[in-house]
């Protein structure tokens, strides 16, 4: 189903890593964690998201900054997630089928 957590395995069966599926993506699974302790659930995202805010407090902090990029998808270990913060107001991409599963989740989080 798409947005599904997945095992992502090696040839012999060995597992490699949890991904999410997508069956419309040219990128079929994208990788969440090379952790097999690790699942995809939302504490794992609430974790992430305040590991990114936390990166850019720096920024917030900065009255000359109005416009940022609060949550930078794969470098932020958020596939398909892009935040941009203009001054109040942030801006929300779902670009996968993992995140976009996971999206009132985020929503709640970010509120």
């Amino acid at each position: 189903m798409n947005g599904s957590e997945v095992a992502v395995q090696g040839a012999d069966g060995t597992w490699l890593a949890w991904g999410t599926w997508s069956a419309a993506s040219q990128i079929r699974v994208r990788l969440w964690s090379w952790d097999a302790e690790e699942s995809i659930t939302p504490d794992l995202l609430r974790f992430r998201i305040r590991r990114a805010i936390a990166g850019r407090a720096a920024l917030a902090a900065d009255p000359q900054t109005t416009a940022y990029r609060l949550i930078f998808s794969e470098a932020d270990a958020l596939p398909g997630l892009i935040v941009d913060r203009y001054g109040e107001t942030l801006v929300v991409q779902f670009l996968s089928a993992g995140m976009s599963a996971r999206a009132d989740h985020v929503i709640t989080m970010l509120a």
